[in-house]
């Protein structure tokens, strides 16, 4: 049986004010890739993830407005993993308080790693990874700071 990462973020905003971070190349790189991104806003299209240690292309699998995003990037046999296809997905959802108020629901999962002991570092350095740029999409969402730097402040489509 494969590993996976499955993680829950609240976020206390309505999901109309999330979801613009899913749907623009600027959105994306506003909490995600540090360098940049460039996204086909389809299933199909094409999403390029710009890193400070490169790019990496993937594949739009479902892009449905306001609801879910995933894609399917490969490994590239890094960190010691061997190469190979994940599926990252982001599901979202609206939610009310006890007194009425929207919040977001981003429920994230990322499958296809293998359970070797190949995959180890790969794996707990996905899982970090993702931990942080979902704490980083609450963040800029619920304030506008952009936490991969402390003094950055971020991109809020208003």
């Amino acid at each position: 049986m494969s590993k996976q990462i499955k993680i829950t973020q609240r976020i206390n905003v309505p999901l109309y004010r999330v979801w613009r971070y899913f749907n623009t190349s600027v959105g994306i790189a506003s909490w995600f890739p540090e360098q940049g991104a460039m996204l086909e806003p389809k299933a199909g299209g094409r999403l390029r993830l710009l890193f400070s240690d490169g790019a990496i292309d993937c594949e739009m699998v479902e892009f449905i407005p306001g609801k879910r995003f995933s894609y399917r990037w490969n490994t590239g046999g890094m960190l010691g993993a061997l190469i190979a296809e994940t599926n990252p997905v982001f599901e979202l959802s609206e939610e009310l308080t006890d007194t009425g108020k929207p919040y977001t629901i981003v429920k994230f999962q990322e499958t296809g790693f293998g359970d070797t002991t190949d995959w180890m570092e790969y794996y707990a350095q996905t899982y970090a990874g993702w931990t942080m740029y979902l704490l980083n999409l609450k963040s800029i969402c619920e304030g506008g700071l952009d936490l991969r730097s402390s003094v950055r402040l971020c991109y809020t489509p208003d």
